[in-house]
């Protein structure tokens, strides 16, 4: 989407998505907490 375009809302969750995905602790927390409770593949 051109971000032009783009609801106040839509701005904002892009941004979250973008902050999330570039915090290493993030990324740490959801990688232990996924080997922990397992992933979606692991029920498929």
């Amino acid at each position: 989407m051109n971000k032009g375009n783009e609801t106040p809302e839509e701005i904002r969750e892009r941004l979250r998505q973008e902050e999330l995905n570039n915090n290493p602790m993030v990324n740490l927390k959801k990688s232990l907490d996924r080997a922990e409770n397992g992933s979606l593949s692991d029920l498929t």
